[in-house]
């Protein structure tokens, strides 16, 4: 890996560009940084560094075991959590999904993560 610019990270990782910059200035230290404002590069270490310390999103499958009192939500069982989750679907796709496999994106962003459904392609 070389030297990034900031803006692709920050565009790889879905955050807006000031929070990256807010990161970079807290976390990383002066060496692995060069440029200022919108020209910021982050050398192979800073980068490194970038990518253990930002939450991603996380993709699970999972079966749908009940309906959530909400019907936005459905109850679903994820193995590799061992424990069912509130994951949010479209309306029209609640009640259709009972008893089968969906996949789950898990957003690490904030305290708690939330679970919301990917539809994917059928092959």
């Amino acid at each position: 890996m070389a030297k990034k610019k900031l803006t692709e990270i920050a565009e790889e990782y879905e955050i807006d560009w000031e929070a990256a910059q807010d990161f970079v200035s807290n976390n990383l230290v002066e060496e692995m940084v060069t440029g200022k404002g919108k020209n910021t590069w982050i050398n192979d270490d800073g980068q490194g560094i970038f990518e253990d310390m930002i939450p991603i999103n996380i993709l699970y499958r999972g079966k749908v075991v009940q309906l959530a009192p909400n019907p936005r939500y459905v109850l679903t069982h994820i193995r590799e959590l061992g424990k069912k989750v509130p994951v949010k679907v479209p309306l029209r796709f609640s009640r259709g999904l009972l008893g089968k496999i969906i996949h789950v994106e898990a957003n690490n962003k904030g305290e708690t993560p939330t679970y919301e459904y990917r539809p994917t392609k059928m092959s």
